[in-house]
């Protein structure tokens, strides 16, 4: 099957106002242009804004084709994204255009010269070890492109099926686990672009944490012996591989 190619255009109207579209050999997309006149125009977004979104759409949308992925079959059916799908969207989402659209049959039209490859063979290429990622900031802002979309989407998508509450239900639940695993993975980031480091447990909580899994704590949620030990065992170890090593002075 040939590779579709993927354009963001700008369209100037007479008066001089530039709003983009997201084509797809050549035919505007009519989810993403509703979406962008509905959602973000009709907020004042920036045209460059917009073209931003765009491009992350383009990327999901990639990904879809290069997947096999049907998401009009899928919802058909009650179903979204699987676990493993949403890892390898948040991965395409982190690397350059250069890298994520390189080794494909068809040009990418997203950035001239370079061509949409299949990305398990991508994967698993000697030159994936080379691969250069985007900073986290915009891995985040594409992946939460990509969420808002994919939230839209499928808030309009379940509110028309109205005869089949089975099939309604499977939808919505199949929606917020795909939803809430996309946004669990994005890098968190604040309002000035900065990185934010996930945080682990108070020194607190790890006191209370030791202390409970003891094995001659009282309270010890484990029964056998032998799983008593083995699991503060494993928590221990776990502890001590995560601790940064100390400076010597």
């Amino acid at each position: 099957m040939q590779a579709r190619s993927y354009r963001v255009v700008m369209v100037v109207k007479a008066d001089g106002e530039r709003f983009p579209l997201l084509t797809r050999d050549g035919m505007p997309l009519w989810a993403t242009t509703l979406y962008s006149l509905t959602e973000l125009r009709a907020k004042n977004r920036a045209t460059k804004t917009l073209e931003a979104h765009l491009r992350a759409l383009a990327l999901f949308y990639v990904f879809l084709d290069q997947h096999g992925i049907d998401l009009d079959y899928r919802i058909s059916e009650g179903e979204t994204l699987h676990m493993h799908e949403v890892d390898e969207l948040i991965q395409n989402c982190r690397l350059q255009m250069r890298e994520a659209y390189q080794n494909n049959a068809a040009a990418d039209s997203l950035s001239p010269g370079f061509r949409i490859g299949n990305l398990e063979r991508f994967r698993k290429s000697p030159d994936m070890r080379r691969q250069k990622s985007v900073v986290p900031h915009l891995a985040a802002t594409r992946i939460q492109a990509i969420c808002n979309y994919f939230e839209w989407l499928m808030l309009d998508r379940i509110d028309r099926i109205r005869a089949n509450p089975n099939l309604r239900q499977m939808l919505e639940t199949s929606f917020q686990r795909t939803l809430n695993a996309l946004r669990a993975r994005s890098p968190r980031i604040d309002l000035r672009g900065k990185v934010l480091e996930r945080e682990g447990l108070s020194l607190e909580a790890q006191r209370r944490l030791l202390e409970v899994i003891d094995p001659w704590f009282p309270g010890n949620p484990w029964r056998n012996w032998g799983a008593k030990v083995r699991n503060q065992l494993i928590m221990r170890v776990g502890r001590d591989s995560c601790k940064k090593p100390q400076k010597r002075t």
